[in-house]
Parts: structure tokens; C-alpha cells; sequence
């Protein structure tokens, strides 16, 4: 069940999204247009996650440690600085990347069926 669970919130999404589009009227356009949005925030999102905005956050959570940690009083910051970057969990990516590609390939086939037909 685990190593399914990129496919199994694949096919539910992609479930919701259809008795959306069937609800709508105008099914492939409306379709269409809803997972390539789904599809572009997946991709911001995995982006975000590996690339440069958990380096931003880190700069951020940086300097807010060093203003509260400079403060002598309870309730101080006593610990070391630990980057977000590195606790964000490796299956996060992994879902999000798997997530991204299906978006992708399912948008592409149809967008394929759609200009055959």
C-alpha cells in the first residue's frame, strides 16, 4: 500500500477533478484547464521544496533565531540553529515529484486524444 499511495492520490484527484468537469458541462476544456493548473502548482510546489525557497526559509529561520536568540530572557532559544532544508522529509519530494509527472503525462495524452478526435 505504501509504495502505491503516489498512484492511489493520482487516480483520486484525477476522480474528483472528472465529476467536476462532468458537473461543469464543457468536460474536456474544463478538464483540461483544471490539471494543468493542478500540474503547475505540483510543480511549484516540488520546486519550492528543492530548490531555492527552502534556502530562502532557511535565511529567514537563520536570522529569526539569531534576533530571539540574543535576547537573555525565558524562553530564549537555547539550541543550535537546524536548517528546514534538511528536515524536509525525502518521501515529501518523492510524492510531490511522482505527483508533478502524472499531471504531466496525463495532461499530455489528453491533449493527444483530444486532437485526434
Amino acid at each position: 500500500m505504501k509504495n502505491y499511495i503516489h498512484f492511489i492520490a493520482f487516480l483520486l484527484q484525477l476522480l474528483g477533478l472528472l465529476v467536476y468537469s462532468l458537473i461543469e458541462g464543457d468536460v474536456f476544456l474544463t478538464l483540461f484547464n483544471i490539471i494543468t493548473y493542478v500540474f503547475l502548482f505540483h510543480l511549484v510546489v516540488y520546486l519550492s521544496l528543492t530548490t531555492l525557497h527552502a534556502r530562502f526559509f532557511d535565511g529567514f529561520m537563520y536570522g529569526m533565531h539569531r534576533v530571539f536568540r540574543s535576547k537573555k530572557r525565558p524562553g530564549s532559544m537555547d539550541t543550535a540553529f537546524e536548517p528546514v532544508s534538511e528536515k524536509i522529509n525525502q518521501p515529501v519530494i518523492t510524492f510531490f515529484k511522482y505527483q508533478t509527472g502524472l499531471f504531466l503525462v496525463f495532461n499530455i495524452l489528453l491533449l493527444a486524444v483530444y486532437l485526434t478526435f
